[in-house]
């Protein structure tokens, strides 16, 4: 499940109450009682479950008294929780043609290309990712259409020598999947947005992962949605958290807590205290992820929960801030992932059987900044009887692309 802070929490309750729409069985598009954008019908159940189905981003479906959560269509988001919502802004689309994978295959290294061919700037409020399964995870980002030049479908990333980090200097960051997830919508509020320069080639680094014991036969397509110019009012900056010094014990859970110093770089780089306001986070781990935890370090709201996951499952979990989280007098963020590990051996960071701690953020930023717990944990103790786990954040920070 994803818990909210109080105050997210209070706000999404206030439009829950406000708004009609859980779908019920005389279905919103008319068909076949799926969740649609128009026509549904509040009721008590849906309005208490809807914080619960926003979590995987999905809303509450009401059919004969029983209540479920439900993927919104293509097109749609699940707004407030209650009902699916179109996706404002003029959409582009791409699909990035079809792939086979043999029983247990896992490809871990396939880049999948879009060349976009806009001649101006791209201001992008939403991004919608769509496959039919098997992919594990995806990275994407943009670069000038003269870097990693070739056709563009799927291709070997050493092929072109590809490499998230030289991609995200030298265009920026787009987007990035939840753990299998079919369907994941990325929608900022009304006048923010990624700016995308012109002659822009969007990349994905994924990774394809087959659990079945058949053939599968999985397509990939994303949308993305842009608005005016003139509608921004504020252009987003991306960051990262990774704690990828992982040992977690077998048989055991296990946490680890990385406390990530963003005021520092921001005070080292421009002589102010960090000015930054949130506006979306998605974390990023395996089948034996517990809980992702974001929080406030340092200042007077040390401490703050912002953002909770608690265990694996294959659906969205990004989600957005409407207000954004405001970091003044905070030192930066306090990250936390735990793990059960039912297994006979120890665990560390890696694809296939092993596992990750990651998690994307878009901001308004004057910096980008990219923080790793790298090496050097040690346990400091046990946590609801977790072995607690904490090592140094080393931090790099770089100006944000200039947006005019």
């Amino acid at each position: 499940m994803i818990r909210l802070t109080p105050r997210a929490a209070g706000a999404l309750f206030a439009l829950v109450l406000a708004a009609s729409g859980c779908s019920d069985s005389g279905s919103a598009d008319g068909s076949d009682g799926s969740a649609g954008s128009s026509g549904a019908t509040g009721t008590a159940a849906c309005l208490e479950k809807a914080v619960e189905c926003l979590g995987n981003q999905m809303v509450c479906v009401e059919r004969h008294g029983a209540t479920s959560c439900e993927a919104c269509p293509e097109g749609e988001f699940a707004g407030d929780g209650t009902a699916c919502t179109p996706i404002p802004g003029q959409q582009l689309s791409n699909v990035f043609g079809v792939l086979e994978l043999d029983p247990g295959d896992e490809i871990s290294s396939l880049c999948q290309s879009w060349t976009v061919g806009n001649t101006e700037e791209l201001w992008v409020n939403g991004v919608e990712l769509l496959s039919d399964g098997a992919y594990h995870h995806s990275n994407w980002l943009f670069v000038p259409d003269d870097v990693y030049d070739g056709p563009d479908g799927a291709w070997p990333c050493r092929d072109r020598n590809y490499s998230e980090l030289e991609a995200a200097i030298a265009g920026g960051v787009l987007f990035a999947q939840s753990t299998q997830a079919t369907k994941e919508v990325q929608r900022f509020p009304d006048g923010v947005a990624i700016r995308l320069p012109p002659r822009a080639r969007i990349i994905g680094g994924t990774h394809l992962l087959n659990t079945t014991p058949d053939m599968v036969t999985t397509s990939l397509e994303m949308n993305i949605y842009t608005v005016p110019k003139a509608e921004v009012t504020v252009p987003l900056a991306p960051f990262r958290l990774t704690y990828s010094d992982l040992a977690i014990a077998p048989q055991a859970e296990t946490r680890f807590t990385g406390e990530c110093d963003f005021d520092e770089q921001h005070q080292m780089a421009l002589g102010t205290p960090l000015a930054m306001d949130l506006y979306w986070v998605l974390p990023h781990f395996h089948e034996l992820g517990s809980l992702f935890r974001l929080e406030v370090f340092g200042g007077p709201n040390d401490g703050q929960e912002i953002f909770q996951v608690e265990g694996f499952n294959a659906e969205a979990r990004g989600r957005g801030f409407n207000p954004p989280i405001d970091m003044s007098g905070a030192n930066g963020f306090r990250f936390t992932c735990g793990f059960t590990n039912p297994r006979s051996a120890e665990v560390g960071w890696g694809i296939g059987d092993q596992e990750m701690c990651v998690m994307l953020g878009f901001a308004r930023s004057d910096l980008l900044y990219d923080a790793n717990v790298e090496a050097d944990s040690q346990q400091t103790g046990t946590t609801e009887g977790a072995g607690q786990f904490s090592g140094p954040c080393r931090m790099l920070a770089v100006p944000a692309p200039a947006t005019e």
